[in-house]
């Protein structure tokens, strides 16, 4: 049978969760509710008169929450749903899953980020110079000479490791913000009021992005796709 012809079971207390297969006979009638998922092209004869619902994964269900725009608390989903539909109808990547690499991989939880930030959070500043007492213009100047905006490579990222280490030096916020893209590292507003570890964090996530040949084994590529995907709905939405 076609996945849309199994019937799914939603919890109707929203305080609750289900964690199961989709069709069980032993649901409770007045604790559930019985749904078919929807097509997201054109729906078929046979789910007509039946109740609808939409599904979506878990993880992008969370991560939808963190595009601003988008969140639930304030978004129309009757609107949202006639958007994504439209979207996916004119995409070329529908269907096209089996194509991406790595698809499968939680877009909301990636290792790789953890370890970047365990990695920071780690006590491993102790500098051993005293050049710290340059002015603030001539350190920036120094650190954009090694580590540019755009395009910097796995050793910019580990010269300037390097250097802040060495030196003792400090950065201020803007130099770190624009190169690293907070939307896609969400994960930085945990350090927003511990600036300490903030450019540390940020220092490991450059080096995610720099290097190119693990981003689809890290499950950061997956992330930035999805999160492209979400970002395009946001600014249709929000027309």
């Amino acid at each position: 049978m076609e996945d849309w012809q199994w019937p799914y079971y939603a919890v109707n207390d929203p305080a609750k969760a289900r964690i199961t297969g989709k069709k069980n006979p032993d649901y409770h009638t007045q604790m559930f509710t019985q749904f078919y998922a929807a097509d997201i092209k054109r729906q078929p004869k046979t789910l007509k008169d039946k109740t609808i619902g939409f599904v979506i994964h878990a993880h992008c269900w969370a991560l939808f929450d963190r595009v601003e725009g988008l969140r639930f608390n304030n978004t129309n989903l009757a609107k949202l749903v006639r958007i994504c539909r439209r979207y996916w109808r004119e995409s070329k990547q529908w269907g096209m899953s089996g194509d991406v690499p790595n698809v499968s991989q939680s877009p909301l939880i990636v290792p790789a980020i953890l370890q970047a930030m365990a990695s920071a959070e780690a006590d491993y500043y102790h500098p051993t110079s005293s050049l710290g007492i340059l002015p603030l213009e001539l350190r920036v100047l120094i650190s954009e000479f090694v580590c540019p905006i755009t395009d910097y490579t796995m050793s910019d990222v580990q010269n300037l490791r390097n250097m802040l280490l060495g030196f003792g030096w400090k950065l201020p916020k803007w130099f770190w913000r624009v190169r690293v893209d907070e939307r896609l590292f969400f994960e930085l507003g945990k350090y927003s009021e511990n600036p300490s570890v903030d450019w540390k964090v940020r220092l490991e996530f450059m080096s995610l992005t720099a290097d190119r040949t693990r981003l689809g084994s890290s499950g950061l590529a997956n992330r930035e796709r999805i999160l492209g995907i979400m970002l395009a709905l946001r600014d249709a939405y929000t027309k």
